[in-house]
Order: C-alpha cells, then structure tokens, then sequence
C-alpha cells in the first residue's frame, strides 16, 4: 500500500494538509533559498512525504521545521528528520 501525503495550495507561497492525515495538520512556506516546514505530523513516514512534497513544489529545500505543538517526539524521529533535510 503507497503512502500519499498531499498538500493543498494555500497561497502562492504556502502549502498545508490539513485532513488529520499523519495524525495532525501540517504545511510549508517557500522564501527565496529554502523553505520552511511547520510541524512534522506523527510519523516517520508521513514526515518525509511532507517534506518531499514542499521540496517538490516549490524547487528549493527545506532547512527548519517549525514545531507549532507538544507532542511526544523520539530523538530518533527528529534525527531522521534532520538527516532527511541536510
């Protein structure tokens, strides 16, 4: 079973998914060398279809993650993470 974690063009700037999809909302905004990702959802893989996805749309990659909640997030997932977007 494929994994799709699709994001709805908010602004020209802006992307979010906003279906609970990953167990939370999530989204990206684009600036002129990079973008940055707010939240991350709940999961790993989820995580980096978000990613992807922003990286995809917009040309330039993600550098911060902005994480707007408490949430109970493992070293390992945010490591994954960090690895992902260097």
């Amino acid at each position: 079973m494929d994994i799709t974690y699709d994001l709805e063009s908010i602004t020209p700037l802006t992307v979010a998914n906003t279906t609970g999809e990953g167990r939370g909302n999530a989204g990206g905004i684009a600036l002129r060398n990079f973008c940055i990702a707010i939240d991350s959802t709940m999961y790993v893989k989820t995580g980096e279809l978000l990613l992807r996805n922003i990286e995809s749309k917009f040309g330039v990659p993600v550098k911060y993650l902005i994480i707007t909640i408490t949430m109970e997030i493992t070293y390992s997932e945010l490591n994954h993470l960090k690895i992902y977007a260097s």
